[in-house]
């Protein structure tokens, strides 16, 4: 089944300007919904204006291909997120020039990997508990970047992740 899909949450304060867009991907096993109740994006994007959109992965459960070495799965996750991006900037709500992209876990992974493999879209990178696996890849620009992990998971601590280099950070302001 190639059908894929998005929970869309637009600002409560719609403007006729496209929003800011920040793709949030849910963690191995979890779904669309979950983040969204789990993570307050939705209320965020209320009070700044941005517009969330929380991918569903695939398969029972649900999961991603944020490894590489799977590269006609993760081809389509990549190719999937980039769908979503195209959809929003022709229904004219999204700004394809301001996306950020975050996850949890496994969802964190990819949007490491999207970060970099789609730097051409992505402004920004904000993997939640998945960092440091090495892989290598070379963006076509800068991207923001900004870690967040702790100590309680029990899948993978500061003390054996290896330190993170941040190659760029680009500071946004409102203009």
């Amino acid at each position: 089944d190639d059908q894929r899909s998005a929970l869309v949450h637009l600002p409560a304060s719609a403007t006729a300007a496209p929003a800011p867009i920040v793709l949030a991907l849910h963690g191995y096993g979890g779904w669309a919904a979950e983040l969204e109740q789990i993570s307050d994006l939705s209320q965020s994007a209320d009070e700044h204006g941005w517009i969330v959109v929380y991918g569903e992965g695939r398969n029972r459960p649900q999961e991603w291909a944020y490894d590489p070495g799977l590269p006609s799965l993760h081809a389509d996750d990549i190719a999937f997120l980039r769908q979503i991006l195209k959809d929003l900037a022709a229904a004219g709500c999204g700004d394809p020039k301001r996306v950020v992209v975050t996850g949890i876990s496994q969802g964190g992974w990819l949007s490491d990997m999207a970060g970099c493999e789609m730097s051409d879209v992505i402004i920004g990178v904000v993997p939640v508990a998945g960092r440091g696996f090495g892989w290598s890849c070379k963006p076509t620009r800068p991207v923001a970047f900004a870690a967040v992990n702790g100590d309680h998971a029990g899948v993978r601590t500061p003390a054996s992740s290896r330190p993170l280099r941040v190659h760029s950070l680009q500071v946004c302001t409102a203009e």
